[in-house]
């Protein structure tokens, strides 16, 4: 089994020899960790050696520039014809805000956690006999489909409800006051499902994969991203930083970020909500599986390669504006809109260096067949490529121009609704870190759907607590009723009697603040308690708290 560190409890101030900090060692150790340097937007990509002179070549081939005409405009893109809005697979009788996050996180995506996680749990405490007869273990019960759900429902929870640590949302000082944490699952069952949490069976899994502690979790996903939206004619291509400080192999280090280390995720999205189609994370150069391209074109083909031949214009920036990469989705019938940098070498001159003395909001244009290109002087030189626009002004500010501000901002939409309410504690692994963050994936996605269909939609906050409450309800009608069908021994009636034994203090009602002792106690439950009111609350509470014991009363 690979190395685990089950509890995160560093930051709620135990100490390093705690034993929910023991690691298993059962399978390989990791690989030396060491941080990769990304580019940011204006930078060149890095590529292996020895293509880097193929690759050089191939953008340094000059291409034949013309003036634009007025009447010229490219006509190569085949008409869309599609809409966007929910596809055919969509149910028809979904209303309420649980049932659209479930489109996702359905029945198939909880039980792979909630199996792998019993598995899991059943692995460590097998390994670990004396942590599993300690008390912070010795209360675990296997993992459900509705207590996974309650879980998730605090996780959403924190991130509306931030606090400092984690261990703050059941304290009781005045100054958090968290009350629902607390009222619905205990801290150490919460801690306990949170350090088990997984999503892969550590001995069979495939060990060659950097992605293998989560990839059958994101495969699931991709699937359910894809199947109830059907894209609008105009998407997005961008990255987003999931932010991550640990030790991996595939870290990256972006400086232009808000957050500069994390895990770069590539995303697909359409222009205008910002959808989240098609994603992929990326785990390094090494995986680059056709050497004579860029690591970034084989990322556009395994993105789009199943978007082609519908008539989508694709809106991404100036980190991805090669040469092969326009000329692969020109292919495909994807039209491009895109930044671009000047140091690419096969831009005309006259779009490289903008000529002494021009004016703010004068604008130059070149093309080449069916690709214009465009320098626009503004605060400063922007420069734009597109194959599906015309040098047309409108206001000032060319048509193509006009079109990138307003529809290159899908994944950003994206980024921002997710940033919103994200939960802030840290992990020590990052698959759980990258898992939070595809769950707000799917609460993004499952509030646009939602907004899709609705005439007057909540606010996205309102959303989200519905979820979060229809979630936790469904857990504790579930644990009532198990509670009424199998009761436990103590709310037997007809079966306990009274003895005496050495004064102790009563299990019901004692606490540090008002201490109460009694002599009595029930011969079969093995407690002590009060004579008159604690034996009665004993045998017909349903729930015993054993520290806040003024709930008891």
């Amino acid at each position: 089994m690979d190395q685990e560190i089950i509890q995160d409890r560093r930051s709620e101030g135990f100490e390093d020899n705690d034993p929910a900090l023991f690691e298993m060692n059962e399978g390989l150790d990791e690989q030396e960790e060491r941080y990769q340097d990304a580019e940011d937007d204006e930078e060149e990509e890095k590529y292996p050696n020895e293509h880097q002179s193929q690759r050089a070549s191939q953008e340094s081939r000059q291409l034949e520039w013309h003036e634009v005409e007025d009447s010229w405009h490219p006509n190569w893109l085949q008409r869309f014809h599609g809409q966007m809005g929910v596809s055919q697979n969509f149910p028809s009788n979904i209303q309420q805000a649980s049932e659209y996050f479930s489109l996702f996180y359905d029945t198939e995506v909880l039980d792979l956690i909630v199996t792998e996680t019993n598995r899991y749990a059943e692995q460590y405490l097998q390994s670990n006999p004396l942590l599993a007869a300690s008390n912070y273990y010795q209360n675990w019960t296997p993992c459900t489909r509705a207590k996974l759900k309650c879980y998730l429902a605090l996780i959403m929870h924190m991130g509306i409800v931030q606090l400092p640590r984690l261990s703050d949302h059941w304290s009781k000082s005045y100054h958090y006051a968290c009350l629902l944490c607390p009222s619905v699952m205990t801290k150490n069952e919460f801690f306990c499902l949170h350090g088990f949490i997984h999503f892969v069976n550590n001995r069979t899994a495939n060990l060659e994969d950097k992605l293998y502690k989560i990839q059958d979790l994101l495969n699931l996903l991709i699937v359910r991203f894809k199947r109830y939206m059907t894209l609008p004619r105009d998407i997005t291509l961008d990255e987003r930083m999931v932010r991550y400080t640990g030790r991996l192999s595939f870290l990256q280090y972006i400086r232009n970020k808000p957050n500069q280390y994390g895990i770069k995720v590539y995303l697909v999205t359409d222009a205008r909500f910002g959808y989240t189609y098609d994603f992929k994370v990326y785990t390094g150069a090494e995986e680059n599986p056709n050497r004579s391209h860029s690591a970034i074109y084989n990322t556009v083909v395994q993105l789009l390669n199943r978007l082609g031949g519908k008539g989508h214009v694709l809106y991404y920036d100036s980190f991805y504006a090669y040469r092969d990469v326009i000329e692969y989705l020109t292919a495909q019938q994807i039209g491009s809109v895109c930044t671009v940098n000047s140091r690419r070498t096969f831009l005309p001159g006259a779009i490289k260096k903008a000529r002494s003395g021009m004016a703010k909001g004068e604008a130059v244009f070149r093309r080449c067949g069916n690709l214009l290109a465009l320098l626009y002087k503004d605060r400063s030189n922007v420069r734009l490529l597109s194959n599906v626009h015309s040098s047309q002004i409108e206001n000032g500010r060319p048509i193509a121009l006009r079109d990138y501000n307003q529809l290159a901002k899908g994944v950003d939409r994206s980024n921002q609704r997710i940033a919103s309410y994200f939960f802030r504690h840290r992990h020590l692994k990052w698959y759980k870190t990258l898992h939070v963050s595809f769950l707000e994936t799917c609460l993004s996605n499952a509030y646009i759907l939602y907004k899709i269909r609705t005439i007057e939609p909540k606010k996205y906050l309102q959303f989200r607590e519905d979820v979060i409450n229809e979630f936790i309800q469904q857990y504790l009608d579930l644990r009532h009723m198990q509670l009424i069908n199998r009761p436990e021994s103590r709310l037997i009636t007809g079966m306990h009697r009274i003895g005496t034994r050495d004064q102790r203090n009563c299990y019901i009602c004692s606490t540090k603040e008002n201490r109460r002792t009694s002599i009595y106690y029930c011969l079969e439950c093995d407690k002590n308690i009060c004579i008159i009111d604690c034996f009665y609350r004993l045998h017909t509470l349903l729930v015993i708290h054993t520290r806040n014991k003024i709930r008891n009363l």
